[in-house]
């Protein structure tokens, strides 16, 4: 495995960051990514760094790197974290920038293209909070920083187990991904959900197709307009099974009180498709995550 010359990373979704902890206690961040070696989804341990920037191209880290040392790397699928401070997200959009190199193998980095927007929890997190004011000098007060807006809390749910769904299964919840929440009044509530399937096919030309959508109480979002990815997993020539993940966000208005958010999968319908395994539990790459931010108006 040549280390630098063939590495080359396909960016998911900005979605695909997860907060690991609640808003206003951490701003530690997951990210979830698929690795290529010359064309071929990589396996083994890789070393990551991930540094911050506030622009696509060129410019002066804002922050990190923050390297980890030995991270998994399953069909091309790998998930590693970073925490950067609140205070790197105070305005403005933010990109990621990875390097990485095989674990073990000396020749260092390589910095993998294009950088990767953030546009998630921890920009949340700036916004939850307000920006710093600047301190005093000589036992004078210092400033009042910009307000920020009031949150209420978030809830994050991840998979706890598999999920095997054949040709035209009807849809079921994916086990782990519903949250029972309490909105509070004059909230606006950001639902974001992530995860990963796999077909059981072996064939060189076999597949599974699949389609996740969010619904609330019971209610399917894309009957609104929105909340639905279908997932094509086709295996190419020599690379079997193949894999795919979904990446849902969408922003909601509900009226006051309990409510219940949840995530479920669906055979496509596909003639000749193939089961598919979606999602898991902590051990698999597939798992699922569901979070719910409470926004105050």
């Amino acid at each position: 495995m040549t280390p630098r010359k063939f590495l080359r990373a396909a960016a998911l979704a900005a979605w695909f960051l997860g907060a690991v902890s609640a808003l206003g206690q951490s701003s530690a961040f997951s990210y979830q990514g698929r690795l290529n070696v010359a064309g071929t989804p990589a396996n083994g341990a890789f070393d990551f760094t991930l540094t911050l920037f506030g622009s696509a191209t060129g410019g002066t880290p804002l922050a990190g790197p923050v390297t980890n040392l030995n991270v998994s790397v399953t069909n091309g699928l790998f998930m590693t974290t970073a925490d950067f401070g609140t205070n790197a997200y105070a305005g403005g959009t933010r990109w990621l920038e990875i390097a990485v190199q095989t674990n073990g193998i000396a020749g260092g980095f390589t910095t993998l293209a294009p950088r990767q927007a953030l546009a998630a929890t921890p920009v949340a997190v700036f916004a939850l909070t307000g920006n710093p004011g600047a301190p005093g000098t000589n036992g004078a007060p210092g400033t009042n920083g910009a307000p920020g807006t009031t949150g209420q809390g978030a809830v994050t749910t991840l998979g706890t187990n598999s999920l095997s769904l054949a040709f035209n299964s009807p849809a079921v919840l994916i086990p782990g991904l519903s949250a029972s929440v309490n909105v509070p009044t004059n909230c606006v509530v950001f639902v974001t959900t992530d995860g990963g399937a796999v077909t059981t096919s072996s064939s060189s030309s076999g597949g599974s197709v699949l389609d996740v959508y969010l619904a609330i109480d019971g209610l399917p979002l894309y009957l609104s307009g929105g909340g639905r990815a279908s997932l094509a997993m086709l295996n190419n020539a020599g690379i079997s099974p193949a894999t795919a993940r979904w990446s849902l966000s969408q922003a909601i208005t509900l009226t006051a009180g309990a409510h219940t958010i949840a995530v479920y999968a669906y055979g496509n319908g596909t003639p000749g498709a193939s089961t598919a395994i979606v999602s898991g539990d902590s051990s698999s790459v597939l798992q699922g995550e569901l979070t719910v931010l409470f926004l105050k108006q």
